[in-house]
């Protein structure tokens, strides 16, 4: 077992020149102390930047998470309309067809109530009345399709 050379050994080896070239460990480690001591304000700096992007991080986490719980409410009304967009499109199709068949109806019921002799005017009032209610049901569908793309 080979015993741990003395501290005097230690201190006389430290004056003599490395392995590595002319300088010795005293001189390197002197050199070591100096490079550390004159490194450490810029690894201050380096850490003190890392920590502005940790900053930057935290804040955009923020606005994702915004962004995630808007789109998810985007998307929902994005459903909703499309939804309403149907229900319109739907309403003005029935409503049409509604009207149709109440023009059917009024001229079968026209043409009885002129041979019979019948005031006509509270059939025609009717009639205007059904093609007006129609008409606003189309109408709304319209602006609904001009102002709302999907």
């Amino acid at each position: 077992m080979k015993k741990k050379p003395t501290k005097i050994v230690e201190s006389v080896m430290k004056q003599y020149p490395t392995p590595l070239g002319k300088k010795t460990y005293d001189e390197y480690a002197k050199e070591l102390k100096e490079f550390n001591l004159s490194a450490e304000p810029k690894l201050k700096k380096v850490e003190f930047a890392m920590k502005d992007y940790d900053t930057f991080l935290s804040r955009i986490a923020e606005e994702d998470k915004v962004a995630k719980r808007d789109a998810k409410k985007v998307l929902q009304l994005a459903k909703d309309m499309q939804a309403f967009y149907t229900n319109v499109r739907k309403a003005s199709f029935n409503a049409s067809g509604i009207g149709k068949n109440a023009d059917k109806q009024f001229e079968k019921d026209f043409k009885i109530a002129r041979d019979l002799g019948l005031d006509l005017s509270p059939l025609q009032k009717k009639r205007r009345e059904i093609q007006k209610a129609v008409s606003d049901v189309e109408k709304a569908a319209e602006i609904m399709q001009s102002k709302v793309k999907i």
